[in-house]
């Protein structure tokens, strides 16, 4: 399944300078506008299963989300369980956990701690990303290697897309413990569903 399918799809809103369901101005920053995040996911996989970290905005609000289950697979994975996939809409990026997932998934009541992940991508230089396909093999390793992926949407329509196999840009591992920490804090502190 192609996630800048999912990310351009047609359940995201933004109409002109709101964040859909907070009312919330966009922030402005020394160059001028700055495009608000609408939609993140974050993962890097290894030789253990670790999680994926989703920020998702939809028409009821911006949600965080950890699940084990790659984007990229929920689809089929539930679709081969039988399950109405009407149901499920775009819930591997959003506001559900599918019968066919773990995950955690919470509605964000403040508009900061996205702010703060934007600030992250800011530092991090994570719009420079865009296009990062990188593979190394590494010779004499019997391991299946390191995954990185990041895909990231905007107010503006501008996306970012990186995917590396035992390579990842420069401060990938920064932005990935930063979306780490504030998503967990906020599943901790409002309770997940």
């Amino acid at each position: 399944m192609n996630l800048r399918k999912f990310f351009s799809g047609g359940f995201l809103v933004a109409l002109g300078s709101l964040l859909p369901g907070t009312g919330a101005p966009a922030r402005i920053s020394d160059s001028g506008f700055r495009p608000q995040l609408l939609n993140l996911m974050i993962s890097h996989q290894g030789m253990s299963q670790n999680p994926y970290y989703l920020v998702t905005t939809t028409s009821r609000g911006v949600f965080f989300k950890v699940t084990s289950v790659s984007p990229e697979n929920i689809m089929e994975i539930c679709s081969s369980l039988r399950q109405d996939m009407s149901d499920l809409r775009f819930n591997a990026l959003g506001d559900t956990v599918a019968d066919c997932e773990s995950a955690r998934v919470v509605k964000v009541e403040s508009r900061e701690p996205v702010a703060v992940i934007e600030d992250l991508i800011a530092r991090t230089g994570a719009r420079a990303w865009d296009g990062f396909r990188k593979r190394r093999t590494r010779p004499m390793v019997a391991d299946s290697g390191d995954r990185y992926v990041l895909f990231m949407n905007f107010s503006d329509g501008s996306r970012v897309e990186v995917s590396g196999y035992n390579a990842r840009p420069e401060g990938f591992l920064d932005l990935l413990s930063g979306v780490r920490r504030i998503v967990e804090r906020e599943l901790a502190g409002a309770g997940s569903r």
